[in-house]
């Protein structure tokens, strides 16, 4: 699965995203702004793991069945 097929996966419009390559290196494959959202990618090797936004909506897309979980990071 590529990081494309993800992010369609998990409803996100990859045309829409404005990279910022310098901060896109080893597992953050996508880092740059997304509907005036940051947005940032992972890859864990299995899955990828997708945070947008100021109140971190989290998406975690299984590379082998597609399956995408939503989460939230709760902080103290």
């Amino acid at each position: 699965m590529t990081k494309e097929e993800a992010l369609r996966l998990a409803k996100i419009d990859a045309s829409k995203i404005i990279h910022d390559e310098k901060e896109e290196y080893d597992d953050c494959v996508v880092f740059g702004t997304y509907n005036d959202e940051q947005i940032d990618m992972y890859d864990n090797g299995d899955n990828f793991v997708i945070g947008l936004g100021i109140g971190r909506k989290m998406y975690r897309v299984y590379k082998d069945s597609g399956k995408v979980e939503e989460f939230k990071i709760i902080v103290a």
